[in-house]
């Protein structure tokens, strides 16, 4: 990690296209940040970013551990070939 000391109105660049500069120092520890960035860019605060990966993991997993096997077990099975006026069903 890297720490660097700035005082209000002060920048830090990142790769070049990211500029963070302090906006205010208040007592009590309260700092105030201003984040320029481009649009491509996701910028979240801490907890925000924890609860959007609990949230992906939540959605990427089945609703219950059985639910993969029925939809591999329904992905398995045959498909009927269409029925059309040349090949009705038998």
């Amino acid at each position: 990690m890297l720490v660097l000391a700035r005082r209000v109105n002060e920048q830090i660049v990142i790769n070049g296209e990211i500029f963070i500069t302090v906006l205010e120092a208040g007592r009590g520890g309260l700092v105030r940040l201003g984040i320029s960035a481009p649009p491509h860019v996701q910028i979240y605060r801490h907890e925000l970013w924890v609860e959007i990966q609990a949230e992906n993991r939540d959605a990427a997993a089945p609703a219950n551990p059985d639910t993969a096997v029925d939809f591999g077990r329904l992905l398995s099975k045959p498909v009927p070939p269409p029925h059309d006026e040349k090949n009705p069903p038998s």
